[in-house]
């Protein structure tokens, strides 16, 4: 007989309507609420509907993420007392943990885009290119290739699998080839999981030998107050397992970054729906930890969010995954993941927030009308939820924004008018020319358009928003 969570589950994917599948994931919240400590098994539940192949399985999905996290305590570690460390420069933080994370001093857009393949959701039996029996050399490379475009390895520039990792005596056939991938995704969970228990182990070492010289410290200073209260919170760290070291949301967010680079399209939607929630509600605490210094936490925070930021920021230059059912393109792979860059830019710096307008520019000025596309819907965001400096990001990307109103895909230039709607009034305050630039433009693309095509309604809201201002008078 079906428990009361089986029968939950049950109508998170084939409830009647809405209304029934939201409430569902409403009671899933409930159940981390009273019992905390089931949190990871039922995120790991949940995550198997983030992959439907249904669309409102995958929103009732997100929505349950939603419930069951914002049951969840913020994460705020006070972290290590940054004065003991000071004195003990071999305790400090072991700067390779942070391998593996993208950083904008090393990334580089044109080198993804030229070596990535367009992410639309073809088969791996479709791209195999092996077509010679005795060219063993030419088919290690492809199916080299092949793995680490399937692991997503290729995106963030890692040669975790090499040509020496593959052995072959024979073409493959098909089934030994999928059975090939199915080893080395396995030996790509082993590794994770191998170096996840290395930097547990290490920062356990760390945390006894700081425990030791901190108890010497207390005995030659007399019985130093700081250092004491911070032992005591070390000790517990160490001895009682229910005290989380680091971000609850680490483990589970690792794997939706890994299922953002996946063939299907059903699976990058779904982990960026995810991804958006937990940004939103616990994205404070991320990249944090007790056992890092006080003073170094939020530079840690910092390189969380440039790493995850970056990574979303691939996703909006390769997806190419787009629906054409209405008037306007749907593009839920990139526009879910345009919205979780917004809240990861609302936490950034300022300086991270003018390196992420960099690279949309890039994308904005890219040849593909979906690559612009994307560039564009991060960018619409990430002018509304950083008003604070909005002069600094229009004078960087206001003369990109306007030529895209100018754009020969409908869509693109849709985008574009829409990104410009919510902010006229700041747009006004930084030039005034501005806003005259853009109602010529705007009349000019009407006078050539039909009233059917997809930008049509985005510039007739633009130009209704521009001369509702009273500065609109003037520009008449």
């Amino acid at each position: 007989m079906a428990s009361r969570l089986d029968r939950l589950f049950i109508l998170l994917e084939t409830g009647s309507s809405p209304v029934t599948r939201k409430a569902a994931a409403n009671q899933l919240g409930q159940v981390v609420r009273l019992h905390p400590h089931e949190l990871e098994p039922l995120l790991e539940r949940i995550s198997s509907y983030l992959r439907h192949s249904s669309w409102e399985t995958r929103i009732a999905a997100s929505q349950a993420i939603e419930a069951v996290i914002k049951q969840i305590p913020q994460w705020c570690p006070s972290g290590l007392p940054p004065v003991k460390l000071e004195l003990y420069s071999d305790l400090q933080v072991d700067e390779k943990e942070n391998d593996g994370k993208l950083c904008f001093d090393t990334f580089d857009l044109t080198a993804i885009m030229n070596c990535s393949a367009l992410m639309a959701s073809p088969d791996i039996e479709q791209d195999n290119p092996v077509t010679s029996e005795n060219d063993k050399e030419k088919i290690i490379k492809d199916q080299q290739r092949i793995i680490n475009k399937t692991l997503g390895l290729e995106i963030i520039g890692s040669d975790i699998i090499t040509s020496d990792d593959i052995m072959i005596s024979s073409i493959p056939s098909q089934p030994n080839l999928k059975r090939q991938l199915s080893e080395v995704v396995k030996m790509d969970t082993d590794l994770d999981k191998s170096s996840r228990e290395t930097n547990c182990d290490r920062r356990k070492a760390r945390q006894i030998e700081l425990n030791n010289k901190i108890v010497r410290s207390v005995s030659l200073d007399g019985g130093y107050t700081e250092a004491s209260n911070s032992y005591k919170k070390i000790k517990l760290v160490d001895n009682n397992e229910e005290v989380e070291n680091d971000w609850p949301f680490k483990d589970f967010t690792n794997t939706l970054l890994r299922d953002l680079f996946n063939t299907k399209w059903e699976i990058r939607h779904g982990a960026a729906t995810a991804i958006r929630e937990i940004i939103k509600h616990h994205g404070r605490g991320a990249g944090k930890a007790c056992n890092l210094p006080s003073d170094q936490m939020e530079n840690h925070h910092q390189a969380w969010l440039e790493d995850v930021g970056l990574r979303l920021l691939c996703v909006l230059a390769l997806d190419h995954f787009g629906d054409f059912l209405g008037d306007q393109v749907v593009a839920p792979v990139r526009e879910t993941c345009a919205q979780a860059l917004g809240f990861i830019v609302k936490l950034m710096s300022e300086e991270n927030v003018l390196n992420i307008i960099h690279v949309l520019i890039q994308l904005i000025q890219h040849t593909d009308w979906t690559t612009r596309h994307g560039g564009l819907l991060g960018l619409k965001y990430l002018l509304v939820v950083r008003k604070d400096i909005i002069e600094k990001i229009l004078q960087l990307s206001f003369p990109y924004i306007s030529k895209a109103l100018m754009d020969t895909v409908d869509d693109v230039s849709a985008v574009a008018a829409s990104a410009l709607l919510p902010i006229v009034d700041n747009m006004i305050k930084c030039d005034e020319n501005w806003a005259s630039d853009v109602i010529s433009i705007l009349w000019q693309m009407l006078a050539v358009q039909d009233d059917l095509t997809a930008s049509c309604y985005n510039f007739m809201t633009l130009l209704a928003a521009l001369f509702s201002l009273p500065s609109g008078k003037l520009l008449t």
